[in-house]
């Protein structure tokens, strides 16, 4: 079994040629749904400034602060005391330098 991540890599524009991304808690994402849910609840009143009948309204979950892949990589070996091994592969062109 192959143990190591597989990192996108090198042709990014960051520090250290990965991709940033705005990474958020699983906790976070569930509280997001939770809150959108209550929304549609019967006599909610969250929409009532929406200028359209449409009634939506959009939500950044993210902290619009990005962090690069070995960003990552390595606070999950701080956090873990686990040393993770990665594979470097070529990057994928629909994938953007940054995004959050």
């Amino acid at each position: 079994m192959n143990t190591n991540l597989t990192l996108v890599f090198i042709f990014f524009y960051s520090r250290d040629g990965t991709c940033v991304r705005d990474y958020l808690h699983v906790l976070d994402l569930a509280s997001g749904h939770v809150l959108a849910l209550d929304a549609l609840a019967p006599g909610s009143t969250t929409f009532d400034d929406c200028p359209t009948p449409a009634r939506y309204k959009a939500y950044n979950l993210g902290r619009g602060q990005g962090f690069s892949v070995l960003q990552i990589v390595e606070a999950m070996r701080k956090e873990t005391g686990f040393d993770y091994r990665y594979n470097i592969i070529g990057r994928r062109y629909v994938e953007s330098n940054c995004c959050f």
